[in-house]
């Protein structure tokens, strides 16, 4: 709401960017990051770690892939229906830790494996904040902040800059 000379006016305004460094989009999101099994909330099915295990529940559309036997095929988009889906599954899983018939560990695997953490307040668990800030049309990562402050940026330009030296290459170049 605004107040403006002659009365106060209420604008509505929908969200098109939630921009963040890593941490900031996990807490808004409630996204497990690189402690998940699936780093990348854009992509289904992409899995850090062995999940040959039968242990593993199968929350996952599509098959996991294994990061270390990727192919361009391992790279399946998902959608913001199967990332609700996976949170109201969280939802009902957490209530059956609540009940005792889920353990505790079994929920923090599904977790990993779905990439996304329980967390009733943030954006994801929300149905209406669902509709208002859906992650896969405004989640944006600040790259710049992401790689450089304390990323691999800093370390990629050394070995960059080390590179060229041993080419010949000087400071005064």
């Amino acid at each position: 709401m605004i107040d403006f000379d002659d009365g106060p006016e209420i604008f509505y305004a929908k969200t098109a960017n939630v921009l963040g460094d890593k941490d900031a989009l996990q807490d808004v999101f409630g996204l497990k990051g690189a402690s998940g099994y699936s780093p990348c909330p854009r992509c289904d099915g992409l899995m850090i770690g062995a999940l040959a295990d039968p242990q593993f529940p199968k929350v996952r559309a599509t098959t996991s892939v294994e990061i270390n036997n990727l192919t361009k095929a391992s790279f399946v988009k998902t959608t913001q229906r199967a990332i609700n889906t996976l949170c109201d599954e969280l939802v009902t899983n957490h209530r059956e830790v609540q009940r005792k018939r889920l353990t505790k560990g079994a929920f923090e695997v599904m977790e990993m494996v779905c990439g996304i953490g329980y967390n009733p307040s943030s954006v994801l668990f929300g149905k209406a904040s669902r509709r208002q800030c859906p992650l896969l049309a405004v989640y944006t990562d600040d790259w710049a902040h992401s790689y450089l402050a304390k990323g691999v940026g800093g370390d990629e330009l050394l070995l960059f800059v080390n590179k060229l030296r041993g080419c010949g290459v000087t400071y005064q170049d």
